[in-house]
């Protein structure tokens, strides 16, 4: 395992990386985070906003993604990206070979299993657990990805500068998460003549919706070649139809019995077991990577887990009967962190968190030793006004963001690229002739 971990989580993975041979749509990566597949789809439902476009987005799961790895395959997906032959046959005998038992603090198992003890379900279990095993399944399904932006319909935003061209994005993946992303200008890149025989608003909606449905069976069969399946139970889909009123000028979004449709997924290898994956509303919020989204753009699902992951800590740290350096480094070091994490990718007031943030500030001082009443403008205040300077949750966030930010239109990644693209749009909306950037 060591040695897997050098090469793969290591050597393998930041020199691929480094030569730029990912598919720009992989997060999990050396100098990428999760984050920003966040902020990827936040930027999406807010171009669909500010175009007024139809689009849809559709959140996979794989099922035991680790275990699907095909070691055999592995070793071709990873020369492809430079692996020597002989590093890649030692992989294959390692993971084949590999014996593993159950320990526990009453010992250890007597009965063990490997990888190859079940020669009609090769690898079934392998590769859970180890170091090496995210930085193959972002190498091994590379392939499935980088053929699904060559097949799949993605989501098109037009810069309002045609000298500054357009943003193309098919999906954000972070290790076996995938979101697949569409709108309505992506379906010429495959459905322009569909799209131009349509003669209403009900078929251009039943066409985006077949295209979805179509290009979700697309990556459940990318998928399966690759050794993997997709966990329907854990997958869902939206569509998003933005119409501003023409009398208050509120952006309203279509429901599903305004646009209605469904996405069936179906298994490649007997196409007659077929499964509904759930569709929400756009009002509806749904935990994707730590962060619970609404395409709307409505706070209050975050707002509570916020709030109920501060009492969380709370309790606990009580319970725990820690000194008070143990609990201030407890507060900086995790609970802060496992609070304001999906912040970054929300739009919260200081109004919105303060319900959380009269938590944060109660734990706060019992770790200080100050009595839980004490001001709060002495806790939150800068040290050079005589504070204590400790940041607030808006705070924190509020510097998460501009860091995101700066990092991403200095590195004009795909982020980056919806980034200038948003705030020129933002800028014809606003009436402002001087460019923000």
């Amino acid at each position: 395992r060591t040695i897997a971990r050098l090469v793969w989580s290591k050597r393998l993975n930041q020199a691929a990386s480094a030569d730029a041979l990912f598919n720009t749509s992989q997060y999990a990566l050396p100098g990428k985070t999760c984050n920003s597949a966040v902020l990827k789809k936040v930027l999406f439902f807010d171009l669909l906003r500010q175009t007024q476009q139809a689009g849809s987005i559709v959140d996979f799961d794989a099922k035991a993604a680790y275990d699907s790895i095909i070691p055999a395959l592995a070793t071709v997906t990873c020369m492809r990206m430079g692996l020597p032959r002989f590093a890649g046959d030692f992989m294959t005998l390692l993971i084949n070979q590999m014996e593993y038992s159950v320990a526990t603090g009453l010992g250890e198992s007597t009965k063990t299993y490997k990888a190859g003890a079940n020669p009609f379900f090769l690898c079934q279990g392998g590769m859970q657990g180890s170091a090496s095993a995210a930085p193959i399944y972002n190498i091994h399904h590379d392939v499935s990805l980088t053929t699904y932006t060559e097949h799949g319909t993605p989501a098109v935003f037009h810069h309002p500068n045609p000298a500054e061209g357009h943003t193309v994005d098919y999906a954000a993946q972070f290790v076996d998460d995938n979101q697949q992303q569409k709108s309505m200008l992506g379906l010429l890149r495959h459905y322009s003549t569909d799209l131009a025989q349509c003669t209403s608003a009900e078929e251009v909606d039943a066409l985006l919706i077949r295209v979805t449905n179509a290009d979700a069976n697309r990556w459940c069969k990318y998928s399966f070649c690759a050794g993997g399946m997709i966990n329907a139970s854990k997958c869902f889909w939206q569509l998003i139809k933005p119409t501003q009123c023409p009398n208050t000028g509120k952006i309203i979004y279509s429901t599903a019995a305004e646009c209605p449709g469904e996405v069936v997924l179906k298994f490649p290898d007997d196409e007659d077991i077929q499964d509904v994956i759930p569709r929400y509303e756009p009002s509806v919020a749904n935990r994707t990577l730590g962060a619970r989204l609404a395409p709307d753009g409505n706070v209050h699902a975050e707002i509570k887990s916020r709030y109920d992951k501060a009492k969380q800590w709370s309790v606990s740290l009580r319970k725990a009967q820690l000194s008070n350096a143990d609990c201030w480094v407890a507060y900086r070091s995790c609970v802060c962190s496992a609070v304001s994490y999906p912040l970054l990718g929300q739009q919260c007031t200081v109004e919105d968190l303060s319900k959380t943030q009269g938590v944060m500030d109660q734990i706060a001082c019992h770790a200080l030793g100050l009595n839980e009443h004490f001001p709060r403008a002495l806790l939150h205040g800068p040290v050079s006004l005589g504070g204590i300077g400790v940041p607030t949750l808006w705070a924190d966030a509020l510097a998460d963001k501009l860091a995101y930010f700066m990092h991403h239109m200095r590195v004009c990644d795909d982020v980056g690229r919806q980034l200038t693209v948003s705030s020129a749009i933002t800028q014809l909306e606003i009436g402002m002739g001087t460019p923000f950037f």
